[in-house]
């Protein structure tokens, strides 16, 4: 049994190295360092143990039980008007910063529509408009935050879960790679 891959669960190499310790036909550098691992193993089985109850006491999702579906669909209205506000945003972002739709280029490899870009630095500003720009940043705060409470989420963890994926949303797009369609149907959701 190979140990070292990490495939094998704590118990099974609990188990492969508590056999070891106790092997006659090992030196005893050998049983002595499948001591040493076994000791190892169980202190930080024990560390991972008092690890995960505080996770789980940090985790848990509270639920709302009282939302009734009235409520789901005037949440899932809002979370619609918020993802709109965004795409329009993000529409007026790219009428400042292109070239009208008359003069969009068609590839032919792909034959997708693309636009033209005025200056080079447009990327950069898409990057920058998306980390700074506080009124975006309030727009898909709120859609997520919607999201949340037509998940019946209380409050507090909606607020909570909504902070977590803005934050990951806005780093998500490394637009140097990345088409503008692309970026578009990404932000766009």
């Amino acid at each position: 049994m190979n140990v070292r891959n990490n495939y094998y669960s704590d118990s099974d190499k609990i188990n492969y190295y508590s056999k070891r310790k106790n092997d006659d036909k090992l030196t005893n550098r050998q049983r002595g360092y499948a001591q040493f691992r076994l000791d190892q193993l169980q202190n930080s089985k024990e560390n991972n143990k008092q690890k995960d109850k505080n996770h789980l006491k940090n985790t848990q999702i509270k639920v709302d039980h009282k939302i009734s579906y009235d409520d789901i669909y005037n949440f899932d209205k809002k979370r619609k008007y918020y993802l709109n506000l965004k795409s329009k945003m993000l529409n007026d972002f790219f009428r400042s910063n292109y070239i009208g739709e008359h003069e969009l280029v068609i590839n032919d490899k792909k034959n997708k529509v693309k636009y033209l870009a005025q200056n080079e630095d447009v990327y950069k500003y898409l990057k920058h408009f998306i980390k700074t720009n506080k009124d975006f940043q309030k727009v898909v705060y709120y859609e997520l935050f919607f999201d949340n409470k037509k998940n019946r989420l209380d409050d507090v963890e909606a607020k909570k879960q909504a902070m977590k994926s803005l934050k990951t949303e806005l780093n998500v797009i490394d637009v140097h790679d990345m088409e503008l369609e692309d970026i578009r149907k990404i932000l766009e959701g």
